[in-house]
């Protein structure tokens, strides 16, 4: 029996609309359903064509349906275009012509697709907005809002405001602080987005991603002894992480630090799944530094991680 999802659960509520009309037509022709004998013979002719006459309609409904069924865009088109101002069928629409694109090669298909795409997503957006002036504390919307402001339309302009009323409403909302941070990287103000991360960082965050953003921003800006801190402190937090390992390495590397960097690829290397890229970088810093028999070592290592993968 296949995995039970959630395109089979919404049909329940179908099964349920089932049950309960069929026990109102029953009410309606007064057909005593707690007989144990129930025979199609002994029902009323009305009841009889009643029936055949909404099967017959439904039938033709189904029928007429299936069209739509021809893939998961085409359903969700049609879908939209009768209910325009459902914001889920809207953005359910806009991300998956957006999937779409990434198969589409360049041309007038694709052009076509970026505008409807883009159409659904601006649809969205007002909805969203619409909704939000209503409903004042919506935290998740408001910053769902946001996000389609910054990934969609690269305007962190709009979206930074949006994220500061989320924090307003909810100020344990460490989504919506990362983003706020964020959309000063997007306004090319690295030094307040280094701030607002720094800031999430000393006050316990777990949120993985403000360390990947301080990672990469002090790399950029040649803050090393800073990105060991921080990479420290992920690694710290979860220790499963492969690439944590080697991001600290990479930051005591570029502080000049190649033992304590190679320590860190060293436990790196050996965790699993293998990479055996992996492995002969640390061949390689190990030659560089003079250790021949690591560097043989891992070499081995390496070549033999990638004959197991071919």
């Amino acid at each position: 029996m296949g995995k039970l999802t959630d395109k089979h659960i919404i049909y329940f509520t179908s099964l349920g609309f089932c049950f309960g009309a069929s026990y109102l037509l029953l009410l309606l022709f007064k057909i005593d359903y707690k007989s144990s004998v129930i025979k199609w013979k002994n029902y009323q002719l009305l009841f009889k064509i009643s029936c055949v006459f909404i099967l017959f309609l439904y039938s033709i409904k189904i029928i007429s349906r299936n069209i739509d069924w021809q893939d998961e865009l085409t359903l969700f088109r049609k879908d939209v275009s009768n209910f325009d101002d459902s914001c889920n069928l809207n953005y359910i629409t806009a991300n998956k012509l957006s999937k779409q694109l990434a198969q589409t090669p360049v041309g007038a298909e694709r052009n076509s697709l970026i505008s409807e795409a883009t159409f659904h997503f601006k649809r969205t957006a007002e909805l969203m907005k619409e909704g939000t002036d209503i409903y004042l504390q919506d935290d998740i919307t408001l910053n769902n809002l946001g996000r389609i402001y910054v990934d969609v339309f690269n305007d962190a302009n709009l979206a930074q405001p949006i994220f500061k009323r989320v924090i307003t409403v909810n100020p344990e909302n460490e989504i919506a602080k990362y983003n706020y941070a964020y959309c000063f990287e997007k306004r090319n103000l690295p030094d307040s987005a280094i701030f607002w991360y720094e800031k999430m960082m000393s006050n316990n965050s777990n949120y993985f991603l403000i360390f990947t953003r301080l990672h990469e921003l002090y790399h950029f800006k040649k803050e090393y002894k800073k990105a060991i801190i921080s990479d420290g402190i992920a690694l710290a937090i979860d220790s499963t992480k492969i690439g944590l390992y080697i991001n600290l390495g990479n930051s005591y590397m570029l502080n000049e630090d190649t033992i304590e960097g190679l320590k860190y690829f060293e436990t790196a290397a050996t965790k699993p799944p293998l990479d055996y890229v992996l492995l002969q970088n640390v061949a390689n810093v190990f030659k560089t530094i003079g250790d021949t028999n690591k560097a043989i070592y891992y070499e081995e290592k390496s070549r033999i991680v990638r004959g197991e993968m071919k």
